[in-house]
């Protein structure tokens, strides 16, 4: 049965000769790994990037580990290869996302992408960690991580961002 399924592309490699395998994080379904079939290829329709947000129609079944994407549509591309160091604090965001796969982070990480620019990317980055398990219901809030840059404060589980932050700038609660 095709399945039309709103993910957000954490990360793309190779698989097979003109195949790429994603990894993919849906509301419905938490993280997938999709197939692209012939994506590699130059005559392909369908070139997938990491650190957009898609609509793919992919044939679920339960049990299946690995689904192939029939059709797919872009809905939102972060996805910017003129700065590096922006792809690099959105890659941090996306590998801590990969890293707790038992956690439902879809809706905090759209709100990370859109929200994040140019000018408070590090808070970001600090203050992702807690954002995305934000789902959890056995994380306790205990302190919070206040940005200067961005003048504002968000909910951060002790010992992880807070204290990252004060490492950076000792006895504050803010980033540079």
């Amino acid at each position: 049965m095709n399945e039309k399924i709103r993910a957000f592309v954490l990360s793309v490699s190779d698989y097979r000769e003109n195949d790429v395998m994603m990894q993919a994080l849906s509301k419905e379904y938490g993280i997938l790994s999709l197939v692209g079939k012939a994506a590699k290829k130059l005559s392909s329709k369908n070139h997938f990037l990491p650190l957009c947000l898609y609509e793919f129609i992919i044939d679920y079944k339960d049990g299946k580990s690995i689904y192939t994407v029939h059709g797919c549509k872009v809905l939102e591309s972060y996805f910017e290869d003129s700065d590096i160091e922006m792809m690099s604090f959105k890659n941090i965001i996306c590998e801590m996302a990969l890293k707790n796969k038992d956690i439902d982070c879809f809706d905090q990480l759209c709100f990370v992408f859109e929200k994040m620019n140019r000018k408070t990317a590090i808070c970001w980055v600090l203050c992702s960690y807690p954002i995305l398990l934000r789902g959890s219901a056995s994380r306790r809030w205990s302190t919070a991580v206040h940005c200067a840059t961005a003048r504002k404060s968000w909910p951060c589980q002790a010992g992880t961002a807070a204290s990252f932050a004060r490492n950076i700038s000792p006895g504050k609660r803010h980033c540079r």
